[in-house]
Formats: C-alpha cells, sequence, structure tokens
C-alpha cells in the first residue's frame, strides 16, 4: 500500500490522539488540524480535523496572515 493510502487511513487515529492529548493539556476542548505532506511540490496533501471546513479556513486565513506580515515563529514549533 503506498504511503499516502497509509496515512489517510490512520488519519482519523491520529485526530483522535492529539484531541485527546490537548484535552489533557488543557483540560478543555480545543479546534486543530492537521495537514500531512511529504514535501514534494504537487503531490497530495491528507488533512483532517475536529472543525467545520469553515472555521478552519478562518483559522489558516489568520495564520498565514500573520506569517505574511511577520510573525516570529516560536522557537520551540521549529523542529525540523
Amino acid at each position: 500500500m503506498e504511503n499516502q493510502e497509509k496515512i489517510s487511513r490512520d488519519l482519523e487515529n491520529l485526530a483522535r490522539i492529539v484531541e485527546c492529548r490537548l484535552f489533557e493539556i488543557t483540560n478543555e476542548r480545543y479546534g486543530f488540524s492537521l495537514v500531512v505532506f511529504n514535501r514534494e511540490p504537487g503531490e497530495r496533501l491528507n488533512y483532517i480535523s475536529n472543525c467545520h471546513r469553515a472555521e478552519v479556513i478562518t483559522a489558516w486565513d489568520e495564520l498565514l496572515k500573520a506569517w505574511l506580515n511577520g510573525m516570529p515563529d516560536i522557537e520551540t514549533h521549529n523542529i525540523n
């Protein structure tokens, strides 16, 4: 089975793990979206969220605007 298909089949499990872990950390339910890609231009992106698509679009739009306006990364987020 191709890696993209394997990832796609397991995204719900990954989402449950992320959602549970966020709740453990905060004792609140947070929205999130997860995009998985292999870094190759033109390749498929796999996506899952615990929010409605419109909420994710708004969140991503706000994030992209902030990045384009110079919002710095938080150093601990850089795990390349």
